[in-house]
């Protein structure tokens, strides 16, 4: 049995388990080849060039560190996207399909892109206990991260 906060739908095509404690699942081909280039090409023209740039860079939260306990501060460069767009309400619509879950409990997808210099720091997709953040008034912490 895979333990999971977030419920699985185990008949979705494709499925595999990857690993049962922390559960994290597989599907191949989730996204067509054409639909991937397609995300691509349209983020990466809203995405700044700099890696200075103030908007479009996402950083991790301060009180995520690393093994040195000092915060990661580095930022990387995303592009989130507009819901109405065809292609995020089709990953909306497999993400819901897979999780069971309204895509009205869902964060818009974001596209990210590492340049150089940039890495991606291992981090919680959660917040602290009685952090603010981890309020339903922003959202609450997440109970699946969705990957592609």
């Amino acid at each position: 049995m895979v333990l999971s906060y977030c419920k699985i739908n185990h008949d979705f095509p494709q499925l595999s388990v990857a690993c049962r404690e922390p559960p994290i699942y597989l599907v191949p081909d989730f996204l067509t080849l054409e639909e991937c280039e397609a995300i691509v090409c349209e983020t990466t023209a809203r995405m700044p060039i700099a890696a200075e740039s103030e908007s479009g860079a996402s950083g991790v939260h301060a009180w995520d560190t690393g093994a040195s306990g000092s915060p990661h501060t580095a930022p990387r460069t995303s592009s989130p996207v507009d819901s109405s767009d065809e292609w995020c309400r089709n990953i909306h619509e497999l993400v819901s399909i897979l999780t069971q879950q309204s895509a009205e409990h869902m964060e818009r997808p974001t596209v990210t892109r590492y340049l150089s210099g940039q890495e991606y720091f291992p981090h919680h997709d959660a917040f602290p206990p009685g952090d603010p953040l981890a309020g339903p008034s922003f959202g609450g912490n997440r109970i699946c991260t969705v990957l592609v």
